[in-house]
């Protein structure tokens, strides 16, 4: 997909405003005041003889602008005017510009057109691997008021976008994760003007996977108890990932006005706990009336190593609640378990269309991973006969050795002799020693 068209009074706008500083642009100010003459007209005479730092022909004869990296190409969910100032951007940091003009350009997006510079540079961040010469961009980034709005609005980027840009504008700024958290509704609130409720999930669950420690928990705390069901249940997973207590979650299960997914979620939360308290809580979980509860107190006993998740899987399995059996395909999907195949074939011919699709999702998992095994086993078979046929080539050149200068190899010979011989390769160098 190539380059938006823009007329050439647009882009000579665009020049003008943000390279003022160039003497170029003073000149052709002063020239079309002088001469009279339309912006355009001026731009495209002075052009010929003194070109702008950027690709002035394509400027001059309104041809769009060519971006060499490939990956900038325009996202669809981009207007023109970001998708231009996203070719500015990609400009200022591949070194396209000198770096002092790549510097102010970048300053005065910032500064003078704040919106549209945030969606360029959220946009440049997704299309490019992170290099030092992005820094500048991110700093100017963090500056902006409306980020948390752009990075948690479902319908301008997908959730692992999100995840992995707040990760990596975290490296730059480490108490981003609470300036997010803080965005969300307060403790005496139940909405926040600053983010939406599906920009509160989206933000919650970038919180789950990008904010480490417990410091984030004064903070949402309260949230467990949101009348929005969707925020209660990933605040109830945050918090209790952080808290890791059984107390915490016992006193949540106990709520008789808990919705299933808070209480689902307040046990996954306890997943690799390796205590007496979580195991009798999972036990007394795996036979809940609700299938999400109950299937994730299973995978907590599976995941402790207990021999019960199984039974208590096969039992889920032959349940008359479609919900059950579902859940049962997806704890077979997890436990990766040889023995669940021919359950799952069985349960591809279920009456239930739910249950079909989690148990075909489950057994083509199985086939991904079987083949994912043997493709590192082949690999690991080829580096030990590369290795072996190494190793016999250096060992019979070190004899070839011996037998032509036995006095000066008379050591290294009965070394290769030896039954206790070791060989370690480094690079090209050997080495050998004994036990």
């Amino acid at each position: 997909m190539g380059q938006p068209e823009l007329p050439q009074r647009e882009q000579f706008q665009y020049i003008l405003k943000f390279h003022p500083w160039t003497a170029e642009a003073v000149h052709v100010q002063a020239f079309h005041r002088s001469r009279a003459l339309s912006p355009t007209a001026s731009l495209a005479g002075r052009l010929r003889t003194h070109p702008f730092p950027i690709q002035a022909a394509a400027l001059a004869t309104d041809k769009p602008l060519e971006v060499a990296n490939t990956s900038t190409a325009p996202c669809p969910d981009l207007t023109r005017e970001e998708e231009l100032v996203k070719s500015y951007l990609q400009r200022a940091v591949d070194g396209s510009l000198p770096s002092i003009h790549g510097l102010r350009l970048v300053q005065r997006f910032a500064r003078e057109t704040p919106e549209i510079f945030s969606s360029a540079a959220l946009a440049l961040l997704q299309s490019n691997e992170y290099s030092p010469e992005l820094r500048f961009v991110i700093v100017k980034l963090l500056q902006q008021p409306d980020l948390m709005q752009r990075l948690t609005n479902p319908e301008r980027m997908e959730k692992y976008s999100s995840i992995r840009l707040f990760k990596l504008l975290k490296q730059h700024d480490r108490g981003l994760d609470v300036r997010l958290a803080q965005c969300l509704p307060s403790r005496y609130e139940t909405a926040n003007a600053e983010l939406t409720l599906p920009a509160c999930d989206r933000a919650l669950d970038v919180l789950d996977q990008a904010s480490e420690g417990r410091r984030i928990v004064p903070i949402l705390g309260h949230l467990v108890d949101h009348p929005a069901p969707s925020l209660s249940a990933k605040a109830t997973l945050v918090i209790g990932k952080r808290v890791k207590s059984v107390a915490w979650t016992k006193r949540l299960l106990i709520s008789g006005d808990r919705n299933p997914r808070d209480r689902a979620n307040a046990i996954e939360a306890l997943w690799g706990m390796n205590t007496r308290e979580a195991l009798h809580l999972f036990w007394e979980h795996a036979r809940d009336h609700n299938n999400r509860v109950a299937g994730n107190a299973v995978m907590g006993l599976h995941i402790m190593g207990e021999a019960t998740a199984k039974p208590n899987v096969e039992r889920m399995a032959q349940r008359t609640e479609p919900a059950f059996r579902w859940t049962a395909a997806w704890l077979m999907e997890k436990m990766q378990r040889e023995e669940h195949i021919e359950q799952l074939k069985r349960m591809i011919k279920d009456a239930d269309p739910g249950v079909r699709r989690s148990a075909l999702r489950a057994l083509v998992t199985f086939h991904q991973q079987q083949l994912r095994t043997q493709a590192e086993a082949d690999r690991i078979r080829v580096m030990q006969a590369a290795t072996e046929a190494h190793r016999k080539e250096i060992e019979e050149e070190a004899i070839e050795a011996a037998k032509s200068q036995p006095g000066e190899l008379k050591d290294s010979t009965a070394l290769l002799v030896a039954p206790d011989f070791n060989l370690r390769l480094d690079g090209r160098s050997f080495t050998f020693r004994k036990g």
